[in-house]
């Protein structure tokens, strides 16, 4: 019994050695595992935090005005407004020759009659319709022409942004192509404060946007549209139009 005990027990230290052995030869490699994936780790992070480098700048130009004033849309609003801002006068022109005529009719009576008094508050009365008249006319068309002016700037905006995509290019800067004229103080002073000097031609993309601006208003505005003659911003016809969306 002795004997067998001591063996048991031989046989439960070998064990327990070997055990213990292959227990630290697995904690070596699972510490030689962790390291790795922690270096893998600190690499990935460590290029997840690089920034990505930027597009080399490729800049275009346009001359806001000349596209404005070659756009034959611009040219029909500006139409539209007048006609409204027309109409408006010519209500206000009415009522005012009516209380003309009222002020001539009130002169023929007796101040003390009570015809004058009726008309002297009629007066009243068609003065303060007229001037009430006169602030709504002018608040409203003034309301027409900010909503007109942001409709065309986004519609040039958007064509901008294809013209200037179909060419290669990521940014677009304004600029004025207009004379400068010696004579005209304010426009010398105007042209001193421009942002930008000097650009290329090569790079403007003011007849493009106007060209695609007037053939897509023409196709939608129908028989409304009146093709202008190919002047100034609007002569030049690139050779192919920019896909939609872009």
């Amino acid at each position: 019994m002795r004997i067998r005990e001591i063996l048991v027990a031989s046989v439960c230290v070998c064990a327990t050695g070997v055990v213990s052995g292959q227990q630290q030869a697995q904690d070596r490699g699972v510490q030689r595992t962790a390291a790795s994936t922690t270096g893998a780790t600190a690499a990935t992070a460590a290029a997840s935090n690089t920034p990505t480098p930027g597009l080399p700048a490729v800049i275009g130009s346009i001359d806001m005005d000349a596209v404005f004033k070659n756009y034959e849309k611009v040219k029909l609003m500006s139409e539209e407004m007048q006609a409204k801002a027309l109409a408006k006068q010519n209500e206000l022109q009415k009522m005012v020759a009516d209380m003309k005529a009222a002020a001539e009719k009130q002169q023929s009576l007796a101040p003390s009659s009570p015809e004058f008094k009726k008309f002297d508050q009629q007066l009243t009365q068609m003065k303060i319709q007229a001037e009430a008249t006169q602030e709504s006319a002018r608040k409203d068309l003034a309301e027409a022409e900010a909503i007109a002016l942001a409709g065309l700037y986004r519609e040039i905006q958007a064509m901008s942004s294809r013209v200037a995509v179909w060419r290669g290019m990521n940014y677009v800067v304004k600029v004025s192509n207009e004379p400068l004229t010696a004579s005209e103080p304010n426009a010398v002073m105007a042209a001193m404060s421009r942002t930008v000097v000097f650009s290329d031609p090569r790079n403007d993309i003011t007849p493009q946007v106007v060209h695609f601006l007037n053939q897509e208003f023409r196709k939608t505005a129908g028989a409304q549209a009146r093709p202008a003659a190919a002047t100034g911003a609007g002569a030049a016809a690139p050779a192919a139009a920019p896909a939609r969306g872009n």
